[in-house]
């Protein structure tokens, strides 16, 4: 069923390929895999947010720096 459900998924999206992930952590990680991002980079991630937006950083061996949230808006 999950190989079903990424075929779906991609071809709604228009894309060729599609990952199911178990949760966001693991989704925010391969995220940044794909994206290059490794050792000596910065991300900035939220100060409003679960631990594991950081934690995925960390897992890459990049730095978060965290920037604070508009408390009006929700926005960075």
């Amino acid at each position: 069923k999950v190989k079903e459900f990424e075929t779906a998924f991609a071809a709604a999206q228009g894309v060729r390929h599609a990952v199911a992930t178990s949760n966001c952590t693991t989704a925010l990680h391969l995220a940044l895999v794909v994206a290059g991002i490794g050792p000596g980079d910065d991300v900035v991630v939220p100060s409003l947010s679960f631990i594991a937006t950081a934690n995925a950083v960390t897992y890459v061996g990049a730095r978060p720096v965290f920037c604070d949230v508009n408390p009006a808006t929700g926005n960075v």
